[in-house]
């Protein structure tokens, strides 16, 4: 792996999860899916041609450092997690995600 880049992916739809006054089930729901995608992102890269060196997430946005080979663009990368973390996402969650 020869070259790495920073990018911020954003959760808009964890907006809700900005109240930090008291602890909520929200907030638990939030850091509960925060670690999930934590885990999914690795598990793509762990089975792609880069690696997330640093994953740090706030409330409603994603840190990735990556590193990544010279044959891949950053534009493939940033499609592939997001694409393949929505469905993993949309597959476990259908009925919820469906509502």
């Amino acid at each position: 792996y020869d070259l790495c880049f920073n990018f911020i992916l954003l959760l808009n739809s964890l907006n809700f999860c900005r109240s930090t006054n008291y602890f909520t089930e929200v907030q638990i729901f939030c850091e509960t899916f925060r670690i999930y995608l934590k885990f999914t992102f690795q598990s793509i890269a762990d089975n792609s041609d880069f690696k997330i060196e640093v994953f740090e997430s706030d409330i409603n946005h994603i840190h990735f450092l990556i590193r990544y080979i010279p044959r891949l663009s950053v534009s493939q990368i940033v499609h592939r997690l997001k694409q393949e973390s929505t469905r993993q996402l949309w597959l476990l969650h259908h009925t919820t995600l469906g509502q």
